[in-house]
């Protein structure tokens, strides 16, 4: 076991609703840690999955667990056509290739845009979670997807500063619940 916690993923949340709405092809992240601690060790003895990292170093990670950073909001078609083509006639060479493509992409889905503001994204996510699908290319060249559902659990200490808010597993949501709330969460 790492000597500090498990690595867990920091998404932002509007990356990650353009995701699910099909107007991006992929979410960036950044590792976070989900430091040791008596309710991290009650829910790696209730069924949290832990990812051995390589041998001989101490990389636990696990996807039962995530953190999102509520940033910024989610465009508009309007606004990122608009941003494109403001890009695509400052930039010349193999960039302007690349942002036409990027305005076809968007053309193709323009029906999908749906436009929320960074405290309407956080409001959606806290009431109806949020799916998060994990692609992983495996060596005959197929492609795995997981979807994992994540709930809501609890705001970090840093959530007045940096927005950050804890989502987990909706399998390990009743129970971490509960032992969060010492039974007492639902009265």
């Amino acid at each position: 076991m790492s000597e500090y916690g498990i690595k867990i993923k920091n998404i932002s949340a509007g990356m990650l609703y353009d995701v699910n709405l099909g107007t991006r092809d992929y979410f960036t992240y950044t590792d976070a840690m989900f430091n040791n601690s008596l309710f991290s060790f009650f829910l790696q003895k209730n069924g949290l999955n832990i990812y051995k990292g390589k041998p001989g170093k101490k990389n636990e990670s696990t996807r039962d667990i995530i953190c999102l950073d509520y940033e910024f909001g989610s465009r508009s078609y309007d606004n990122e056509h608009t941003r494109l083509e403001k890009l695509f006639n400052d930039t010349d060479g193999d960039s302007k290739e690349r942002i036409k493509q990027a305005l076809q992409k968007v053309e193709d889905r323009k029906d999908l845009y749906d436009e929320k503001s960074r405290d309407e994204i956080r409001e959606y996510f806290y009431e109806n979670g949020v799916n998060v699908t994990y692609k992983r290319k495996r060596r005959d060249g197929t492609i795995k997807e997981e979807t994992i559902h994540y709930e809501m659990l609890f705001r970090t200490s840093a959530k007045a500063k940096l927005g950050q808010v804890i989502f987990i597993n909706s399998k390990l949501y009743d129970i971490a619940y509960d032992w969060l709330t010492i039974g007492l969460g639902k009265k």
